[in-house]
């Protein structure tokens, strides 16, 4: 999103917002409903992935919680610079007639919230993971000392 010299009009991929609507509020108004959405799907299946439990030797959680782990590493760095811009879309849309609904409404102030408290929740599954791969990791070695031996 790039925002123009004019203090009411916006360039996106899309085109140029203007004040008074057009054909680009709507594309803008999915993209900003679908980006929040996108993002609340996804806090909703990590945070179910992430409070599941894990016990020694159960190699397929193990790894599903790695999973949920690295995405959200990956996923971090573009969810904390997605919310600013979505605020100022929101703003934009709604100086140009645009009303916004109480859904996208209650996702701006909702999501960041969310998201931190997934941040201390990955956090947690990690420290629970690590003496888990550790005793794992100490144990292939094991087996691969006595192949070796033998």
């Amino acid at each position: 999103m790039f925002l123009s010299s004019h203090p009411r009009l916006i360039v996106t991929h899309y085109g140029t917002l203007r004040p008074g609507g057009g054909k680009f509020s709507l594309s803008s108004y999915l993209s900003l409903f679908g980006n929040l959405t996108e993002l609340e799907e996804f806090i909703k299946v990590t945070d179910a992935g992430l409070q599941r439990e894990v016990t020694k030797r159960d190699y397929c959680m193990m790894v599903a919680i790695m999973g949920h782990l690295l995405a959200m590493k990956e996923r971090q760095t573009t969810a904390d610079k997605l919310f600013e811009p979505l605020k100022e879309m929101a703003a934009l849309l709604e100086s140009c007639g645009q009303k916004m609904t109480g859904d996208i409404c209650a996702q701006l102030e909702e999501l960041p919230e969310k998201l931190n408290i997934l941040r201390k929740r990955a956090v947690s599954a990690k420290y629970k993971l690590t003496p888990l791969q550790a005793s794992d990791v100490a144990l292939i070695r094991r087996k691969c000392t006595l192949l070796d031996v033998h």
